[in-house]
């Protein structure tokens, strides 16, 4: 068997045209073309709001993941979605300081999207650190036991990136206090 094959190759088109040989039959292959394509891309601000199709894709710049319109909102092409919650122990007494959240981000990428918080009495300020630096939107949530305190930001975080919950404030003795930390996630 035998065959004759030529290739032209750019940066928006592969093309692939030849013919087969065989000793029963010569086969032509025709042409094979495929059109290569980039993904729109926007930030989490500058998302598309109008004619939104389900399926729609494009990649956000903010959070460095791909995402599709599934007819209500965005969504992510990572692996995942998570919390995390501090502190562990229920009863425990909020003091001020600085707590390893994850000491070593252990996936290739992430983003911290939100944190929800709520203490049972008292009163303090949490901000989230990515490697040292206040994450922007979580760097002075106001903690009490009034309400329940949403806040929204975005960070990305790469694998090995230090995530810390710094806790300022504390006044009343907080208890019962839950600090939890919504996140993305690569499937590595």
């Amino acid at each position: 068997m035998s065959g004759a094959f030529s290739q032209v190759v750019s940066r928006d088109e592969i093309s692939l045209s030849g013919a087969v040989w065989s000793p029963e039959r010569y086969y032509p292959v025709g042409t094979l073309s495929l059109r290569l394509f980039e993904l729109p891309n926007w930030t989490t601000a500058t998302r598309p709001t109008t004619n939104l199709n389900p399926g729609r894709t494009g990649f956000n710049t903010d959070l460095g993941v791909q995402e599709q319109w599934n007819g209500t909102s965005w969504v992510s092409y990572l692996a995942g979605s998570a919390t995390l919650t501090w502190p562990a122990a229920a009863s425990a007494v909020v003091a001020n300081g600085t707590y390893e959240i994850a000491l070593s981000w252990p996936w290739q990428f992430g983003s911290i999207v939100s944190v929800v918080a709520k203490s049972t009495t008292g009163s303090f300020t949490a901000a989230l650190e990515i490697n040292g630096s206040a994450i922007s939107g979580l760097g002075a949530i106001a903690v009490s036991s009034t309400q329940s305190t949403t806040a929204a930001g975005t960070n990305s975080i790469a694998n090995g990136g230090n995530l810390t919950l710094v806790v300022s404030g504390a006044s009343g003795s907080p208890t019962d206090a839950t600090v939890q930390i919504n996140y993305l996630r690569s499937a590595n």
